[in-house]
């Protein structure tokens, strides 16, 4: 018997950056015969480390103040994990496809209760994953921005079951990201 190798197809429909708060939506949809467990959203290209300052309160809190006009660049990948039914303000439905989130991964920082339910996909189903917030890292010290400039290159990758992916390469321009079908592995 032959397995069934799954298919999804994906579309940037949303990418912008306002001082620290990053915001995007993919709309993703089962384009195969079998039903797909989406495991992980990724990002790769240049992204801006924002400054930090830390200062300690009189209680002796730390608090981090981030400075969006300071920042340094550099070539990050940035891991997303898709997510339950979105209760923000990011839940606009696109073409009919439901919305859902995705939750930022902060690499080994995800504690076990900040795990989500999977998301499983049905042959045909739509959905549009949004996020939107701050891409911080560790203990919320490190952030980072997408560098918006026109040209710059992002890679967004879908990982699902069954083999399947999709990767969308865009360039962004002044008026809307051009994005195909990336074929090749991204450098």
């Amino acid at each position: 018997m032959h397995h069934a190798k799954g298919s999804i197809s994906a579309s940037l429909v949303a990418f912008s950056v306002s001082d620290t708060t990053t915001s995007m939506t993919l709309q993703i949809t089962d384009t195969g015969t079998t039903p797909e467990h989406l495991l992980v959203i990724g990002i790769h290209g240049d992204f801006d480390t924002v400054c930090s300052t830390t200062t300690t309160s009189t209680n002796g809190q730390q608090d981090s103040t981030f400075t969006p006009g300071c920042k340094e660049g550099g070539r990050n990948d940035i891991l997303f994990i898709p997510g339950a039914p979105q209760t923000t303000s990011v839940s606009t439905t696109y073409s009919g496809c439901a919305p859902r989130h995705m939750t930022l991964s902060n690499g080994g920082d995800t504690r076990s209760d900040d795990l989500i339910a999977p998301i499983v996909m049905n042959p045909a189903q739509c959905l549009s994953f949004g996020y939107s917030g701050i891409l911080s890292f560790g203990n919320g010290n490190h952030v980072v921005v997408p560098a918006m400039e026109p040209g710059n290159k992002y890679v967004f990758q879908v990982i699902a079951s069954s083999g399947a992916q999709v990767k969308l390469s865009c360039i962004l321009a002044n008026s809307a990201p051009k994005c195909t079908i990336d074929h090749d592995d991204y450098n």
